[in-house]
């Protein structure tokens, strides 16, 4: 699991017994996968899927995620390895 799916599936286990209450989620990623997931969350920014030339060469699909003020990029060294 990424760790946006981890800390979504802590909020809806919390709000199976506290309805009512206000959430914030803070997924955590140690710079492999899902850290792009988790960084373009934090900033209500997108992921960019793309077409790229793989370490053997070959085209290959891949992504980026790309902050919400589009000020940063994020990538994760994990989708490099295709």
């Amino acid at each position: 699991m990424s760790a946006l799916e981890v800390a979504t599936a802590i909020e809806q286990g919390f709000r199976e017994i506290w309805p009512d209450a206000d959430y914030l989620k803070l997924p955590l990623a140690d710079g492999g996968e899902g850290t792009v997931e988790a960084m373009v969350e934090a900033t209500a920014g997108r992921i960019v899927h793309v077409e790229v030339t793989g370490p053997l060469g070959h085209r290959v699909n891949a992504f980026y995620g790309l902050s919400g003020d589009a000020r940063s990029a994020f990538i994760e060294m994990a989708g490099a390895l295709r």
